[in-house]
């Protein structure tokens, strides 16, 4: 249904609030994240802090479906194309937010009216990292079932990979056809996006052991999305950044006080690298060397990647419950409070306005000028990215199951209800098909 006017708006608006008071499954709007949002010896799975080796979602959890994708051995797939197609201009691939500044706009228009799901395929974890739509409609991600998968644009499985843990990492494609994609092991992976089969590894870091609970085993780990330099160059977090070489050889590594668990940003320039980490410092770092050429401490822990606009601000949000505009010579220009935790990064709409959502349930319309044009309320936690479609509207997930699309205007346009919450951006591709990923597993193409 499509819906206009501010009296449509709040009726479905209330409808949202009265849906969002059902019973739903244990740890609906809220929970972990990660296994340090856990006491003792408990870990996070599906967002819930269980013993190791339990099973949060019980059979239902692990109930197969006719689609349901099962991790197997990389093999060659017919209907993927042997010549890639010509990566964005300025950028050297594919890769979160649309490219290495992460400005969340999607090449694709969003649906005019609400889209019916044309297909859904279900693989054994959470899928907890925003999937990567490649030039031909293939969607590559990753999933806490310990695999990477590729799915053709009719919702085919072309391949699966193991990794030895989790997979939170978006992946990035570069554009001779590389797929470079983080785990929870420690490890990145270069696979061959068109069989899936494994290029090289690079261990980040030295931490001791590789996998398992407590500081020392997710210090090191490769969880925050891969961002592609315009020479190729890989840039990941982890116990601190690292530059890659496509090769798979170390260029530079910068120590951070904290974990990085976002992807960097790049400079429209290429020449310097952000990133948030969670010590609560921003750091900005020449992409040639590593070396750092200022840093700017703010008031909480930092998971968001970095946003770097056409006048080159760089907008960062924390669990401050703050956005912070910064200039390129680490400024902070302004700040707006939000009312509760900001853990995903900001879109930034073609006439400058900034897109966020909060903990707080709204999604935030806010002028270069950090004054607030409008909110929107949903009726659950905004832990994912929103997306700003070609036609200017802005889609975004929530917690309570649905995906949102809203007017520049802060109107209601419709919504569907995705079975489960959503906590990673949804995307638009080239043909308006929207791809929306759960924590139940599944990934979801409407139309």
């Amino acid at each position: 249904m499509k819906w206009g006017g501010c009296a449509a708006g709040l009726l479905m608006l209330a409808l949202s609030l009265a849906l969002a008071g059902c019973p739903r499954g244990a740890g609906a709007g809220g929970g972990c994240t990660k296994d340090r949002d856990c006491k003792g010896t408990r870990v996070c799975e599906q967002r819930r802090c269980v013993e190791p080796g339990s099973n949060p979602g019980g059979a239902a959890g692990l109930a197969a479906s006719a689609n349901q994708l099962v991790p197997s051995r990389p093999r060659p797939s017919p209907a993927q194309g042997a010549t890639p197609a010509p990566a964005p201009p300025g950028t050297a691939g594919w890769m979160l937010g649309g490219g290495p500044r992460h400005l969340g706009q999607a090449p694709g228009a969003a649906p005019i009216a609400e889209p019916k799901l044309a297909w859904e395929v279900t693989v054994g974890g959470p899928i907890a990292a925003t999937p990567l739509v490649g030039p031909d409609g293939t969607v590559y991600f990753g999933s806490h079932d310990r695999s990477v998968y590729a799915v053709d644009k009719g919702g085919k499985q072309l391949w699966s990979v193991p990794t030895g843990d989790r997979v939170w990492s978006t992946p990035a494609l570069s554009a001779d056809g590389v797929l470079y994609v983080g785990s929870d092991d420690d490890t990145l992976y270069a696979l061959d996006a068109r069989t899936g089969a494994q290029r090289w590894t690079l261990r980040i870091g030295a931490c001791v052991p590789t996998t398992g609970k407590g500081p020392g085993a997710v210090l090191c780990d490769v969880d925050g999305g891969v961002t592609l330099g315009p020479d190729g160059t890989i840039y990941v977090g982890g116990d601190a950044v690292h530059a890659v070489t496509p090769e798979g050889k170390l260029r530079w590594r910068a120590v951070t006080s904290g974990h990085v668990s976002s992807p960097p940003a790049l400079s429209a320039d290429g020449a310097t690298v952000y990133v948030g980490a969670q010590d609560g410092v921003i750091y900005a770092l020449d992409s040639a060397s590593g070396v750092q050429r200022w840093s700017v401490r703010i008031g909480d822990q930092i998971e968001p990647a970095p946003v770097v606009a056409d006048d080159g601000t760089i907008y960062i949000g924390a669990d401050d419950h703050k956005l912070y505009a910064l200039a390129p010579t680490g400024e902070v220009k302004w700040s707006v409070i939000t009312g509760l935790d900001v853990r995903r990064a900001v879109a930034i709409g073609p006439t400058g306005v900034v897109y966020l959502g909060s903990h707080d349930k709204k999604l935030y319309a806010i002028g270069p000028d950090g004054i607030a044009a409008w909110t929107f309320t949903t009726a659950g936690k905004i832990h994912s990215s929103p997306v700003v479609a070609a036609d200017g509207i802005i889609v975004v997930a929530s917690e309570d199951d649905r995906v949102y699309a809203v007017s520049p205007a802060g109107v209601l346009l419709w919504f569907i209800d995705a079975g489960e919450d959503v906590d990673v951006q949804p995307w638009l591709t080239a043909d308006g098909t929207l791809i929306v990923a759960t924590d139940a597993g599944k990934l979801q193409a409407w139309r």
